[in-house]
């Protein structure tokens, strides 16, 4: 403990035991002690003497901007780096994160666009990424899962996504309301995957494309082969082949469902073939 420590600590000590005699010298006699305030010396302690990073608990701390910057492999040995506010020692991957190396934009700072963007220009090693579609949020989620496996968590990072406190900012919320409808897609893309699979699809340059159906195609094993046809993403041109499974309708499609509509056949292939060649553009 140096000498400064050593007064700050003895002044706080004698203010907290003084204090009442000390206000009721000032209030009877008009003498001020404004070294032996303690409010003073709680606020230089908050926002002077103590690290720029401060300890909420024993598991956890909060790092300002320019403490993670330091951390850069160059100023200290450490190399960390923070996705979604959340602070991680990746020193143990000096090949990856180490200076020259691949992820070393990544070190002192937040820049978690970039895990999803490929992005290392300066503009790109942004926080920002409310705007990303949910599918790359989802993904962007399974980046902070890979570190919080593998890697020491340290902190958080105040700023866009933690406040001074260490509790969540209003974009922090935001982003979580948008995983959870990311993750929500994901379930009922899950599940449309199961009622209609994905068609097996080869080509060969005799014959070009071909679709098929099996018990087995897309991933999804059924007691059911089912007949190749174009789905529809909704309110799009786009399509993938799905399997369909039988009985359907005059249209052929499935009888009674909501997709229907996104449903077509296959030019020049039977109705009833569970394989079809194909044209492609």
């Amino acid at each position: 403990m140096n000498l400064v420590t050593f007064g700050i600590i003895a002044v706080l000590i004698i203010s907290y035991f003084c204090s009442d005699s000390l206000r009721d010298i000032y209030e009877n006699f008009g003498v001020y002690f404004p070294f032996f305030n303690i409010s003073v010396y709680f606020d230089l302690f908050k926002y002077v003497f103590i690290p720029r990073f401060v300890s909420v608990n024993s598991a956890e701390t909060l790092f300002a901007i320019e403490d993670l910057e330091q951390r850069n492999g160059k100023n200290s040995k450490d190399l960390y780096l923070s996705i979604l506010g959340k602070v991680f020692d990746v020193s143990s991957g000096q090949s990856y994160y180490g200076a020259g190396q691949m992820y070393h934009g990544f070190i002192g700072r937040d820049a978690s666009r970039a895990f999803i963007t490929g992005d290392f220009s300066e503009s790109g090693l942004t926080d920002d990424v409310l705007d990303l579609p949910l599918q790359d949020l989802r993904h962007l989620k399974e980046w902070l899962k890979m570190y919080e496996d593998k890697y020491k968590y340290k902190g958080k990072l105040i700023g866009k996504y933690y406040d001074e406190e260490g509790n969540p900012t209003d974009y922090n919320k935001k982003i979580m309301e948008r995983f959870d409808e990311a993750e929500e897609n994901e379930n009922s893309a899950a599940k449309e995957k199961e009622k209609f699979p994905p068609c097996n699809v080869e080509w060969t340059a005799e014959k070009g494309s071909r679709v098929w159906c099996s018990v087995r195609s897309g991933g999804i094993e059924r007691d059911w082969v089912g007949v190749p046809r174009k789905l529809y993403s909704p309110g799009s041109n786009s399509y993938r082949c799905a399997c369909i499974n039988k009985p359907v309708s005059e249209n052929n499609v499935p009888s009674g469902d909501e997709m229907s509509q996104y449903i077509s056949e296959y030019e020049n292939c039977d109705i009833n073939s569970y394989s079809c060649y194909v044209k492609t553009s």
